[in-house]
């Protein structure tokens, strides 16, 4: 993994790039965004650009021995600690502690990538701001969280923010291009609308591995839709709610399978001139969408979308 493999973020590439550059490196940083973004990609990007033995001034070389060990995952001086449980727990950064004394084995630099920082444990984030305090030299942390407003306002303090945001349409749907092999623009252009905007979730798609491609649930789910009969509503509802449940936000992954019915439903009605009218899908769709945001009940507001599409369409 390098920044060439990273969809959007190229302000925080920059930057980061331009810190190294300086000799500006700082030995903690929060990359913070929603899951799915590419917050733990990007660290791992990072990590190849601190170590790369051959890295141009705006990526790592991704060929050298040091760029190959991290993106096997088997190098040395790159951690990647992850919640076994509900919260990381204090053991766990106590071994981090006690290895980050230590100078890099064979690289530049010790990088340390906290997945999931939110969920560390009170012992375990107090555990961490000590070593914040006096980070050791040659040692990178780097906390993966939705907000920095999740960690102690002490550990954010010492550490600098990096926000992530989603990349825009033409970027992911580039990156989705580029990197997965014989996608077409339909498909990509499909992935970006499931995907909610997420690169990890778009790749999923493409590579059949989201359950919101799955052929079976969407002829059920429009089976439902196109039989007009209010009586199935709750089952094409429940349909929705399991296509967007692995959304890392799932309001947006919700929000994402609304706009692919309401294609289908255009596409149908192109095709067969039947079924629900389009102009009144897509009218209700964006009332739920609009009410979701408002943090409306996801299964209500799903149920009435239905329904109203069967008596109004």
């Amino acid at each position: 993994m390098i920044f060439f493999d990273i969809i959007g973020h190229a302000a925080a590439r920059k930057s980061l790039c331009d810190a190294v550059k300086r000799n500006r490196i700082s030995n903690a940083y929060i990359f913070c965004g929603r899951p799915g973004i590419g917050r733990t990609s990007l660290a791992m990007a990072y990590a190849a650009y601190l170590n790369c033995n051959g890295r141009t001034s705006d990526d790592a070389c991704g060929v050298c021995s040091s760029c190959l060990k991290i993106a096997s995952g088997g190098h040395p001086d790159v951690t990647v600690l992850k919640p076994e449980r509900a919260v990381i727990r204090i053991d766990d950064v106590r071994e981090m502690i006690r290895d980050c004394i230590y100078p890099p084995f064979e690289g530049n630099w010790k990088v340390y990538i906290i997945d999931d920082a939110d969920r560390l444990g009170e012992g375990a984030a107090n555990a961490m701001l000590k070593t914040l305090e006096e980070a050791p030299a040659r040692a990178v942390f780097i906390l993966i969280a939705g907000s920095a407003a999740n960690l102690l306002p002490t550990i954010a303090s010492r550490c600098q923010i990096v926000e992530l945001f989603a990349p825009s349409r033409d970027e992911l749907l580039d990156g989705l291009r580029r990197n997965v092999a014989s996608t077409d623009v339909s498909r990509a252009d499909a992935a970006y609308r499931l995907s909610g905007g997420l690169p990890s979730k778009a790749f999923k798609i493409l590579k059949g591995e989201d359950i919101s491609l799955e052929k079976d649930l969407w002829e059920e789910l429009m089976e439902h839709i196109l039989s007009r009969d209010p009586l199935r509503a709750l089952r094409a509802a429940e349909c929705m709610q399991v296509m967007a449940a692995e959304y890392g936000d799932r309001i947006e992954g919700i929000i994402g399978v609304l706009d692919e019915v309401c294609r289908r439903i255009v596409r149908n009605t192109i095709e067969n001139a039947e079924g629900p009218s389009a102009a009144i899908a897509i009218s209700l769709a964006e009332e739920a969408k609009a009410a979701l945001r408002l943090n409306a009940n996801p299964q209500l507001t799903l149920e009435s979308f239905i329904i109203q599409l069967q008596l109004r369409g």
